[in-house]
């Protein structure tokens, strides 16, 4: 009976290990995962079993659930996902060290932790500097909340870490992606509906009652597996833009998931293929060669010089010059490539310089003006290829 016992905890003790990041001692991206389908499925039983209760039940059952959060059946009804990394930490890495930038990772999960605690979120590193949260029962209002505690709470102190016997102190901020998701309806796309026979289970008033019923039911449903994937990587995406747009506008904010970061994501994406078409592929590397080679007909007004290549594109001779001349730089350093070099590593390189060339727009220039004018030669230019 000892040696079950004994095989049985170190099995245990095996998972557990499976499941944690070794640097941070946070969930690894597989026990990220894992805990978050796991509390998924406790919030939509939640959600289903209050849907099926009188007015009365429901506010005694949110009260007891809740415990001193506002006992108010929407926040059964979303659940939110954090995505952030650490701002610079590149540079981190390359001034002091990766055994600095360890420390700053460990120091980093510790207070975004702290910030977390008291509440239901799941917090794991997903790999380098990039970490998540799940919110289960949380609102878009609550999530930002939570986004801006740990901002403010990795912000707020200098990190003074030891290296090489001497003590380095540093400064480190956070930007954060929020992601929001209505779980409306779900009840009825999981076949959960009252009086009617799930998994053999009859659904009365009193099993509806019982959440761990309800949740070991979703957890065997290979329906609610599937859902809770596409699930994840929809907010996982979301949640990514929207970091994606914080990094864009400054750094060191909380941005929330929008039409507008919607629409900034569209943008970006049109000059990404963009590049991509000029740089990748066979027919658009004309270009390029006519630029490395230096091959000038003409020159702007502030001596940027154009290739024939580019001169000849419909709407490429409009652009401001500055938005030119930085496009005809990057055509000439990514066509000055070594030939060895992975098509990885040429397609990372193109969408770095797209995404420069964005942020060089909007943010150095503050030009939404220029920002058409590409735009419409962008859609036109890889439309007609």
């Amino acid at each position: 009976m000892g040696a079950v016992t004994t095989l049985t905890r170190t099995i245990e003790e095996l998972t557990e290990l499976a499941r944690t990041d070794e640097l941070t001692a946070l969930l690894n991206r597989r026990g990220f995962k894992e805990g978050y389908v796991a509390s998924l499925a406790d919030n939509v039983a939640a959600y289903i079993v209050c849907q099926n209760l009188s007015p009365e039940k429901q506010q005694e059952f949110l009260v007891d659930r809740l415990q001193g959060r506002s006992a108010r059946q929407d926040q059964l009804q979303f659940v939110s996902f954090l995505g952030y990394d650490l701002d610079d930490f590149k540079d981190t890495n390359d001034t002091h060290g990766h055994t600095v930038g360890d420390a700053v990772l460990q120091v980093a999960a510790q207070r975004a932790g702290k910030a977390l605690r008291g509440s239901d979120g799941h917090l794991g590193r997903l790999g380098g500097e990039e970490f998540a949260v799940f919110l289960p029962e949380t609102n878009s209002t609550g999530a930002g909340v939570a986004a801006e505690r740990i901002r403010s709470t990795i912000e707020e102190n200098t990190f003074s870490v030891q290296s090489a016997g001497q003590r380095v102190r540093l400064e480190q901020k956070v930007s954060i992606g929020v992601a929001t998701y209505d779980l409306e309806g779900i009840d009825t796309i999981l076949g959960f509906t009252l009086g009617k026979e799930y998994a053999g289970v009859q659904l009365t008033n009193t099993i509806l009652t019982k959440v761990d019923l309800v949740k070991s039911l979703l957890l065997g449903s290979n329906l609610f597996n599937e859902l809770a994937l596409v699930l994840y990587k929809e907010l996982a995406q979301r949640a990514d833009g929207a970091l994606y747009v914080a990094k864009l506008t400054g750094k060191n904010k909380v941005v929330a998931y929008s039409d507008e970061v919607q629409e900034i994501l569209k943008q970006r994406d049109t000059i990404r293929t963009l590049y991509a078409t000029l740089c990748l592929e066979d027919e658009a590397q004309k270009i390029g060669k006519n630029i490395a080679q230096a091959q000038i007909v003409a020159n702007g007004p502030d001596g940027i010089k154009l290739s024939s290549a580019l001169l000849q594109e419909e709407g490429f001779s409009f652009l401001p010059e500055y938005i030119k001349g930085a496009i005809i730089t990057d055509l000439g350093s990514l066509n000055r490539r070594k030939p060895h070099q992975s098509a990885y590593r040429n397609r990372r390189e193109v969408t770095a310089l797209a995404d420069d060339l964005y942020r060089h727009i909007m943010i150095d220039h503050g030009d939404s003006s220029g920002l058409g004018q590409l735009l419409t030669f962008a859609t036109r230019y890889t439309t007609v290829r």
